[in-house]
């Protein structure tokens, strides 16, 4: 129900940066089944705004998310890297050297982390990640 006024408020932090955009959006995925139990992806819902104020095209067919990780709500730093271990796969980037992730809510950084490693091992030059929450 906030996703366009978040999204909105992310698009302005961006804005404020002043950073070169990237090429594309890559909103973390979901697995299939927490996608059917949800309905929706809200990375994907944050980072729709953010795409149509500055015409970037949402990548949402590059990475894949293989493996149903556990939530991340409850564990460790420890346990949180070792639960997104080979949780994504890549499945085709082209031509992309610079990739914005959209996370909803960074707490240790072990989602965007292994995301990131995974598209600088495809390739892709600059990652940044672009998030609506920082837990600390």
């Amino acid at each position: 129900a906030c996703s366009r006024l978040l999204g909105t408020l992310l698009t302005d932090a961006v804005a404020r940066q002043g950073d070169a955009l990237p090429d594309c959006i890559l909103p973390v995925p979901l697995h299939s089944r927490r996608m059917r139990e949800r309905g929706y992806n809200q990375s994907i819902e944050l980072a729709r705004p953010v795409a149509g104020a500055f015409g970037i095209p949402i990548d949402v067919r590059s990475v894949e998310r293989v493996r149903d990780t556990h939530a991340q709500t409850g564990l460790d730093r420890k346990q949180r890297r070792k639960n997104m271990r080979g949780a994504f796969e890549t499945t085709h980037i082209t031509n992309v050297k610079h990739v914005a992730i959209v996370d909803d809510v960074v707490t240790t950084a072990s989602t965007v982390t292994e995301l990131a490693r995974l598209l600088k091992r495809a390739g892709v030059e600059q990652v940044d990640v672009w998030s609506v929450a920082r837990a600390v």
